[in-house]
This record gives structure tokens, C-alpha cells and sequence, in this order.
């Protein structure tokens, strides 16, 4: 069971970021923990990282966090494989 106004607060928190990352435009939180909309956006570019949709902590420690000087394609995983 889960009390209607925590259910209403994440829910209305998660619709809000997910039509935020959504739109194309770069926009920065006011909330640490939640990365900007670009960070998604790689995620759509790059679709081997950055799975956390509102907290990129756990690809931080999952290995998924993107890396600039890493090469991603459809036939290369950008997890703790080598860096290019």
C-alpha cells in the first residue's frame, strides 16, 4: 500500500521530468540528484548508457554513466569496455 499523496508527489514528479526530457531543450534541475534534460537525450544518441531516468546515481555505479571520449554504436556496448 502507498498513501495517495506520496503516490500523487512521484507521480506528479515523474510526468514533469519525463515531458521535460522530452522536449529538446536543455534544462537544468533545481534538485541535485536530478541530471539535466541533455542527460537523457544521450541516452535516445547513445542508447548503450545512461538508463537512469531521473537519477543518474545508479549509472554511476552501474558502469552506464556516459563517457565523452568513449565511441558508442549499434555494434559496440559502452559499459567498462575499452575507451577509444
Amino acid at each position: 500500500p502507498i498513501h495517495p499523496i506520496v503516490m500523487l508527489t512521484v507521480g506528479g514528479y515523474t510526468a514533469y521530468y519525463l515531458i521535460e526530457d522530452h522536449t529538446g531543450i536543455k534544462v537544468t534541475s533545481c534538485f541535485p540528484w536530478q541530471p539535466s534534460s541533455m542527460y537523457h537525450d544521450d541516452h535516445h544518441r547513445y542508447f548503450h548508457c545512461n538508463f537512469g531516468q531521473h537519477v543518474l546515481w545508479f549509472d554511476w555505479m552501474f558502469g552506464t554513466l556516459r563517457t565523452v571520449k568513449r565511441k558508442y554504436g549499434e555494434n559496440r556496448f559502452g559499459g567498462k569496455g575499452g575507451v577509444d
